[in-house]
């Protein structure tokens, strides 16, 4: 079968083909959304290279697109995140992927690390990577909450954010993160209305964690960037508590009826904590990296 790859034009077309396919665990890929205002808004923001191009290239035919493949680059490290193969299920997946795959990064010679987050049942692209011979790098849950399963608390035990709370703040956060994508620093400088540091002191005022989370209620979601508990407080269920009082705040927006987060299997600890305070496991996904020239 001889098909006709192009790049893509119109990304709110491209948005909804990926919000119905991304939909299916079968054909899931962890980078995509599952709704198609936030797919749209991950398109327009992160899938423009550096000439003003869309770097998605799609297969279509008269009834619409049919197959897609998207790089998010990152010029700097000459890396990209892979969104796809995405191919419907009526046609040859294999055959597709690859005349896609090779497209795409015949247009981008620069970039030579791709890395791929996959639903474990997404048996064609996971035969995709083997094909390729990427490398498995990890394994990790999706975890979900929804706002009807959620017991809120009446009352808070953390406070906002004080100045004063800086020093022991930013020691916790650089003990649990180290090398977290938002340092201390860049934290205290995203504070507003809707992107809400919260701090938890025991009665001496010692710091004893905190957590940081951002909301955006436009698009009803939500993300949990960090919560974390002193060396000197643990396993007295501070993490918890943390949690429950972040998700009380979040559901306190009325566009927001579920939360969902990411964490790697093996992380037991995060696990327990979020479990425990009313997630479940919505997907389990597989990590894979692929460097150029190793085939």
């Amino acid at each position: 079968m001889e098909i006709s790859i192009s790049r893509a034009t119109d990304f709110s077309i491209l948005a909804q083909f990926l919000c119905g396919i991304n939909i299916n665990e079968n054909q899931h890929i962890g980078y995509c959304g599952e709704k198609n205002e936030e797919i749209l808004q991950s398109l327009e923001e992160d899938f423009i290279d550096q000439h003003g191009k869309k770097t998605f290239l799609i297969v279509e035919d008269l009834d619409g697109v049919k197959a897609a493949i998207g790089f998010d680059i990152d010029e700097e490290s000459a890396s990209a995140e892979v969104w796809g193969p995405f191919v419907k299920s009526d046609l040859n997946s294999q055959q597709i992927s690859m005349e896609l795959w090779h497209e795409i990064k015949k247009i981008y010679p620069s970039i030579h690390t791709f890395n791929f987050f996959i639903n474990e049942q997404n048996k064609g692209v996971l035969s995709f990577m083997k094909e390729i011979n990427a490398t498995q790098t990890g394994k990790h849950l999706v975890l979900q909450i929804e706002r009807e399963k959620f017991i809120p608390l009446k009352k808070f035990k953390s406070n906002l954010f004080q100045i004063s709370d800086f020093e022991s703040f930013a020691n916790i956060h650089n003990k649990a993160f180290p090398n977290a994508y938002y340092g201390a620093n860049t934290i205290l400088n995203r504070i507003n209305e809707q992107q809400e540091l919260r701090i938890l002191k025991d009665d001496k005022g010692n710091v004893q964690g905190y957590a940081y989370f951002e909301v955006t209620p436009g698009y009803g979601e939500a993300s949990i960037e960090f919560i974390a508990v002193s060396s000197r407080f643990q396993n007295q269920g501070l993490g918890t508590i943390l949690l429950k009082e972040v998700l009380t705040r979040i559901f306190m927006y009325e566009s927001i009826d579920k939360i969902q987060l990411c964490v790697a299997i093996t992380n037991d600890q995060a696990n327990h904590v979020y479990h425990k305070a009313g997630f479940y496991t919505k997907h389990q996904l597989l990590s894979y990296s692929y460097i150029d020239g190793t085939i």
